[in-house]
């Protein structure tokens, strides 16, 4: 069974036997995060935009391993600042150990 953590704002800690996922990850400067971007390790940084305020930390949880998976916009961004990313379509499909993510339109 995975485990949800609420990190703050629109910042959610997925942890599964297999993947740990962040979705959204603004902590830094965030005054109502649980934790800052150091204490998360993540395989996954999933993002549903590129606000700041769901961006926040994608680099930094990114330059610690994990792989950006979001729309090929943000996708795109994130490989030109270093980090792994894989980028979605409305509808697509990713699998990663032990699950996988669809996007649908919001």
């Amino acid at each position: 069974m995975a485990k949800v953590t609420f990190l703050g704002h629109a910042a959610v800690l997925l942890e599964g036997r297999e993947t740990t996922l962040v979705i959204d990850p603004f902590l830094t400067g965030n005054p109502v995060a649980t934790v800052g971007p150091e204490a998360v390790r993540a395989d996954l940084v999933v993002l549903t935009h590129a606000h700041g305020d769901h961006w926040g930390d994608t680099l930094a949880l990114a330059g610690k391993g994990a792989t950006v998976v979001s729309t090929y916009e943000i996708a795109v961004y994130a490989e030109k600042h270093g980090a792994q990313a894989f980028a979605m379509n409305i509808g697509g499909r990713y699998a990663f150990p032990g699950g996988s993510l669809k996007f649908y339109p919001a």
